[in-house]
Formats: C-alpha cells, structure tokens, sequence
C-alpha cells in the first residue's frame, strides 16, 4: 500500500506540537508496515538547501515540488484555485493523510483523512489571530467533509467535532499523541548539570512552564499566580518560561516586564531545542500547564514522562491526559493555581507520588498504538472500497 503524507509540518525551523505528531505518527507508521510506501509530500523552493525531515526510514521517500514556494500554495489554496497536491508532488498514495487540520486539493489518490488537532477557532476565537479564524472556519469543515476519515488526538476534540459539524461517528477517531519514549525519560541531577548550568538554574529549585507564548496558555494567569505565591517560595524558586514567540501575546509581555521591574525572579529562555526538554522537566520541582483549551497538551505529557510534579488545566483535553498524575484546578481561578504551587513546594511526599505517577500515566500512551489506530482505520476503508469497487467518481467531490 502506498501512503501520501501533506508534510508541510515538518519543513518548519520551530517544530512545535503538530509538527511532532506528524513525524512520530508517520515514523511509526513506517515501522508497522515495512511493506507499505510512505511518501511525504510538501513545497521545498530549488533556492533552498535539502531538508532534513526526521524520517530516514527506507520505506519513507519525499516527494517535493521545487518550482511553487510553500507560501504562494497556500495563498492559491485560500483563494480555491491551488493545483492538486498529488499531481504537484508526484506523490501516488492509494490514501493521503493530511495532518494539519486542512485537506487540500486532490487529483489521483480517492481516499483521504484530515487530522483536527482542535477547535480553538471554535472555542478559544479570541485567542488566535482573526485572519488565522476565518482561515480555519472555512477551511476545516470543508476539509472534513470531503475527506473519509477525521483523527482526533483525544476524546474531547472528537465529541466537539460530532457536535460541531455532525458527523457520522463511525468517520471520527482518536489516536492520541505520545511522548518519544527514547528522548523523554527522567533523567538524574548529573546527567541535568550541564543544561542547568547553561540557563543559569538549579536542580529541583524552579518553577516550569512549556508552550508557545499566546494567550490560550493562559501564561498571564501564571504569572500572576506566581506574584501571589509567598515571599520565601518566589525568593528561592524562579517562574521559567519556555516557548517561541506566539500571537497576540502583548499582554503576556507587559504582564512579564511588570514583574521583573518590581524584582520577580521570572524569565522567558524562549525557543528551546527539543532535545534539552527532558533536562529541563527532569530538572523542575513543578512544571505548570494551565491552558484555557487544548486539543491534547504535549508538554504535559512530556513533562510527566520526566518524572515532573503537574499542576494542569482541568479543562478540554487536559484531565484525559492527566488521568490522577496531575493536580487538576479551574485555569481561570489564580488563587487555586497559587495554591496548588504552594501546595507541592511545602509537600516533598505529595511531589514525590505524584513523580511516580506521572511517569506511570505517560507510559499508558504510545505511538505504536496510535499507529495502528490509524493504520487499520486506513486498511479497513481502502479494502472496503476495493469491495465496492468504488471509483473516484464516487469518493468526495475536489475542491
């Protein structure tokens, strides 16, 4: 079987949690049907130097355009005049999966499936940009609707996707993310001296939060639940912020310069290489992911699989991720995260349970079982159209 993958997400510079689920899904993919062909199809301009994917598996090829820059598609893509993908790329798939919310054009390949991560545009508009919004509220429910299979990284984003458009439940399935079992693991002060040293912290001794700075981290929240915390934890225990520069952040900034003119330890690190993460959640004594909404949350899952102590949303997706690994609280209550933060700084046995569990919880998710979610998913609908003899004629009307 031949599979075309829309890879876009991974030529970016920043990966970020769209960009990992589709390499680790993918990879894994790979690994389960070593038979089958997996071809990446993405714009790569001939200006440009190779690009390194992530995926050198010998069943992975790439298929790239090298005459049309990726962002000319997807100006022609919002006008609904884009060119089909396969006919582009050379790609060939018997099914195509398109994991970045949007399905785009296509000409040769019948079957296809579209990945909607969440339905922030839905439920959190004001957190996004407004031409983001428009973006994604026309786009995503044409996108379903002509694609034959919807994945969901969790059960909260599939009822939400049920509701929103009404789909047939039989179309829309979860197959959730996981941490990358050989990058994420707890790791030892020593082996976490050297990163620590780099950022200027100290084991054990520092507050975590990691995710793009945007509003829907609720990072203002935290920032004020960190100012709320009493003077001996906030003298001996700086608030860590990791993450690229999102949208619609100013406030988030004003909150942050704020706090650091009245000589709160607070500091943003920025952009950090994925592969310092594990030292960094190894490292904190708790990490903090408040989120207003999330389709899934990565780097909570991440950090838990370090063996960090989580104080986490208790709302969307968050809980499902958390299971009882985590202290759950009201996101939008800052007295309640305040208190929650205390309350595992002052509590060396709660936070050593809670290591323990979290470690437990994130090994109850894995890429090989989302694969094979998506994998048979895949299998079953292409083997059931070859029954039916079904021709492209029948399959959703092209853009």
């Amino acid at each position: 079987m031949r599979i075309g993958i829309e890879a876009t997400a991974l030529t970016r510079d920043q990966r970020t949690g769209v960009d990992y689920y589709t390499q680790h899904l993918v990879a894994a993919m790979a690994r389960a049907r070593p038979k089958s062909l997996f071809e990446l199809a993405y714009f790569w301009f001939l200006t440009k130097p190779d690009l390194e994917t992530g995926l050198a598996l010998p069943n992975i090829v790439e298929r790239r355009s090298r005459w049309l820059p990726s962002k000319a598609y997807r100006v022609l893509y919002r006008l609904g005049i884009a060119p089909p993908l396969d006919l582009l790329t050379g790609a060939r798939g018997d099914f195509f999966l398109f994991p970045n919310f949007v399905r785009w054009p296509l000409a040769l390949t019948r079957l296809s499936a579209v990945v909607v991560h969440d339905l922030s545009y839905i439920h959190s508009a004001d957190t996004i940009t407004r031409r983001l919004r428009r973006f994604l509220v026309r786009k995503v429910p044409k996108s379903i609707a002509r694609s034959n299979l919807v994945f969901t990284p969790s059960e909260t984003i599939r009822r939400e996707v049920l509701e929103e458009y009404g789909v047939d439940p039989r179309k829309v399935i979860v197959a959730t993310p996981a941490a990358d079992r050989s990058v994420y693991f707890p790791r030892s002060e020593a082996q976490c001296n050297a990163v620590l040293e780099h950022y200027r912290l100290r084991w054990r001794q520092f507050i975590l939060f990691v995710g793009t700075i945007e509003p829907r981290k609720n990072i203002k929240r935290l920032l004020d639940a960190y100012a709320g915390l009493p003077p001996d934890i906030r003298s001996s225990t700086p608030l860590v912020l990791v993450g690229g520069k999102g949208w619609k952040d100013d406030g988030i900034y004003r909150t942050y310069q704020d706090l650091k003119r009245r000589s709160f330890d607070v500091r943003m690190l920025g952009y950090v290489p994925h592969e310092r993460l594990p030292y960094l959640y190894s490292s904190c004594s708790v990490f903090v992911f408040a989120s207003l909404y999330e389709g899934f949350g990565m780097p909570l899952l991440e950090a838990m699989a370090c063996g960090a102590a989580a104080v986490s949303s208790s709302r969307s997706s968050l809980p499902e991720v958390a299971g009882n690994a985590a202290i759950l609280v009201d996101p939008e209550d800052v007295l309640a995260m305040s208190a929650a933060i205390e309350r595992l700084l002052r509590n060396e046995a709660l936070m050593a349970s809670l290591r323990e569990a979290a470690i437990r919880r994130a090994q109850a998710f894995s890429w090989e079982d989302s694969a094979a979610v998506v994998l048979k998913a895949i299998e079953s609908l292409s083997s059931g159209s070859e029954e039916r003899g079904i021709s492209r004629a029948d399959s959703p009307k092209q853009p």
